[in-house]
């Protein structure tokens, strides 16, 4: 129970009504005065409620707010009628692997300071997220995890991040301990050493200044759709629950050429899902062409996951 509605607060749900046809509820205007709290004179700007607060910011917030609100009520409404198979502090399975269903998966591990490792699983076949994983743990543990958990939705297509750490979950993987069966890589283009030609397969993802622009890009219409699309009509391309990702979108600034949180904050989990969605647009591709490498890819998808 919120208790007594504030005047500040009736005009703000007054607002949402008429301007984004949303009707507040007690525990979202509960979530609000928290964040508020915690925020004091920086909500507005992490948070803009109207025109005037989106144009003190413009031009910093890489994810649209608007979009994302209406992402994370409509995760809440479809969380309330389909909970998850499963739920711990550190997981939510929001399904059980099905064996006609195809899966793809991003790995974020944490650099040391207090970051999260994340594990985010896709399927592909009914476009939605099916599982996460965020905590802060070992290296060692979580990578115990990618393997676990992505052998158990059928041996998903798994990206783990190529950087820092990374580096060791990939090598666990490859340990004859793990063995993970569909790890994506990428090959150079052919070298000739002593008279032959090959191909250098380097596995998983190396985000830096030329790949992460292009990840987040598509990452940003996979949850947003046409950018000239408005916030009621819009076309995700997946159905997004995970409610902690689309939390951390609204921390995501875009300043000096960068993409990356606020001081403070965390963008482990988008950058676990923007993997993920490399991996899904990599398999919608092939499914469309009749191939089936596992190479480097960079695509959009039109198709919504409300249709």
């Amino acid at each position: 129970d919120v208790g007594r509605v504030t005047d500040e607060e009736a005009r703000f749900k007054r607002m949402a009504l008429s301007e984004w046809k949303v009707k507040v509820d007690d525990a979202q205007l509960a979530w609000r005065r928290r964040k508020m709290a915690e925020l004091k004179g920086m909500f507005p700007q992490e948070f803009p409620e109207s025109d005037e607060d989106a144009f003190r910011t413009a031009g910093s917030k890489f994810f649209d707010y608007k979009k994302t609100h209406k992402l994370l009520l409509e995760a809440k409404e479809y969380l309330r009628a389909n909970m998850p198979v499963a739920q711990t502090d550190d997981y939510t399975q929001f399904e059980e692997p099905d064996k006609a269903c195809e899966y793809v998966a991003g790995a974020d591990t944490a650099d040391m300071g207090g970051d999260y490792s994340v594990l985010k699983i896709i399927n592909v076949t009914k476009r939605r997220e099916a599982f996460v994983y965020r905590a802060r743990c070992g290296v060692d543990h979580f990578a115990r995890v990618c393997d676990v958990w992505g052998k158990k939705f059928y041996d998903a297509l798994l990206c783990p991040e190529l950087n820092n750490h990374g580096r060791a979950v990939i090598m666990y993987l490859e340990s004859p301990e793990s063995l993970y069966p569909n790890l994506y890589y990428e090959e150079t283009p052919r070298h000739n050493v002593l008279g032959l030609d090959v191909k250098i397969k380097r596995v998983g993802w190396l985000t830096n200044a030329s790949t992460k622009p292009v990840m987040m890009d598509h990452l940003k219409f996979a949850l947003e759709g046409d950018s000239q699309e408005d916030a009621e009509n819009f076309l995700p391309s997946l159905l997004w629950l995970d409610e902690a990702l689309l939390n951390e979108t609204l921390t995501i600034e875009s300043r000096d050429g960068k993409i990356e949180a606020v001081a403070g904050e965390h963008d482990d989990n988008v950058i676990a899902t923007a993997l993920a969605i490399q991996m899904y647009n990599l398999r919608r591709r092939n499914a469309r062409t009749g191939e089936h490498s596992t190479g480097f890819y960079v695509g959009g998808e039109r198709e919504s996951a409300r249709t």
